[in-house]
């Protein structure tokens, strides 16, 4: 079920689905924001593979959550998609790495002159929409993955 937020940075909570020699064939989605949905234009993915609702999907998400499940470690991609040219920045961070859950936060890269504004406008307009939802939904499922991972305070 998409959780309360109507900020542009989508996020999806996701879990990695290992084969019978335990390695990580797919993901399954666990949570997305209504941003999630509006910024892919996907119906509710709770429950889905990511071949389910991306098939042929571009390798470099598919192994930046291996990477971050794999390792325990945060990972930061930028990336232009080759079919519509849509730019995208996303933040992966593993939220428990013995259930090799993580979570993903991502937002549009907007071009301007066919560059990709820099990465540090993204991250503080991200850090700026963490601090809101930190603020207005301190007992959201996400919120709740992101002390845990970052070790957060609240903000008061």
């Amino acid at each position: 079920m998409p959780l309360n937020s109507d900020y542009c940075c989508g996020w999806s909570m996701m879990t990695a689905i290992r084969d019978e020699k335990n390695k990580i064939i797919d993901f399954q989605y666990l949570y997305v924001n209504a941003a999630w949905c509006r910024l892919t234009g996907n119906d509710n993915p709770a429950g889905k593979k990511l071949s389910e609702v991306f098939p042929g999907a571009e390798p470099d998400w598919f192994d930046m959550y291996l990477r971050v499940v794999d390792s325990g470690k945060a990972e930061q991609l930028t990336d232009i998609h080759e079919d519509t040219g849509q730019g995208w920045d996303a933040f992966a961070f593993i939220t428990d790495l013995e259930k090799g859950e993580f979570a993903c936060i991502f937002s549009r890269s907007y071009h301007l002159d066919n560059c990709i504004i820099s990465h540090s406008k993204a991250r503080q307009e991200i850090n700026r929409q963490l601090f809101d939802i930190i603020q207005t939904h301190p007992n959201d499922i996400f919120i709740t993955a992101l002390r845990k991972h970052f070790d957060l305070v609240d903000f008061q």
